[in-house]
């Protein structure tokens, strides 16, 4: 009985093992990486850039495909060897070829990035494009779905007028980092998810460009698309006083975007 149960507890943390092994989802390593390439390990124990004390958790890896980049950075970086700061020291070996999910670390006379996860590559890298673009996609509609899940109101329309805040809103929100509030007049077109009885409504956005408030969505006339908005209470109105505001990057989607919210609403 005992050896019974030991072969079982054994097997269990096998089966753990695997599981850690495996790590994050497909998903997941695209959401955590910025750079995404396919390489060959050429090195272990070494670094392309002087700064960086070669340890078992550098290596040196050729970049065989760039599967996805910011614009202008690893993209021109095809052929060429780069540093990887190992996850996991020692799971590598010279000759091994894996698609790498990095984030940045150093940048010089090379580059280095900082391992998230790996993969093995697939047999046709144009796979591995599509998966990652795939994912990215996923990931998006995720975010986007949890904004619309938290909006009391989204409506698709127009910006009829854009102006100041009354004087009171934008006295009582100085601070370091004074928002200096806007208001955007929208004429609504059509209401994705709540109620409002109006053909019109009023969004408060800050037109500051500090730093606190530099991804926060600023609107101009003639402007059309999509709010996700939320109710607010400004310092300075009566606790009963509220503004609309749709302070996330992810709260405000050009024209095109609406049949994407209207599914993802549904």
């Amino acid at each position: 009985m005992y050896i019974r149960y030991l072969l079982i507890f054994l097997g269990l943390m096998v089966l753990m093992d695997t599981r850690d092994a495996a790590g994050a989802s497909f998903e997941e390593l695209v959401e955590q990486s910025q750079f995404v390439f396919k390489g060959t390990v050429t090195k272990l124990n070494a670094a392309t850039l002087p700064q960086i004390r070669a340890t078992a958790s550098t290596i040196v890896v050729k970049v065989d495909e760039v599967v996805h980049a910011p614009p202008a950075t690893m993209e021109d970086y095809r052929g060429k060897e780069v540093t990887v700061l190992l996850e996991r020291p020692g799971t590598v070996r010279t000759g091994e070829q894996f698609v790498f999910f990095t984030r940045s670390w150093m940048l010089g006379s090379s580059i280095a990035v900082r391992e998230v996860g790996r993969t093995e590559p697939e047999s046709d890298v144009s796979i591995t494009r599509r998966r990652v673009a795939e994912a990215h996609a996923t990931v998006a509609d995720n975010k986007l779905q949890n904004r619309l899940t938290d909006a009391e109101l989204v409506v698709a329309g127009r910006v009829s007028a854009v102006r100041p805040a009354p004087e009171n809103i934008r006295r009582g929100s100085v601070s370091e980092h004074d928002p200096d509030w806007w208001e955007a007049v929208i004429q609504i077109e059509s209401v994705l998810k709540g109620q409002i009885n109006e053909p019109s409504l009023v969004v408060l956005f800050p037109s500051s460009r500090d730093v606190m408030w530099e991804s926060a969505p600023k609107f101009r006339e003639g402007e059309e698309g999509t709010w996700l908005l939320r109710r607010e209470r400004m310092r300075g109105l009566p606790p009963t006083h509220e503004y609309f505001t749709a302070l996330n990057p992810r709260d405000f989607h050009s024209k095109d975007q609406i049949d994407r919210i209207k599914r993802l609403v549904r």
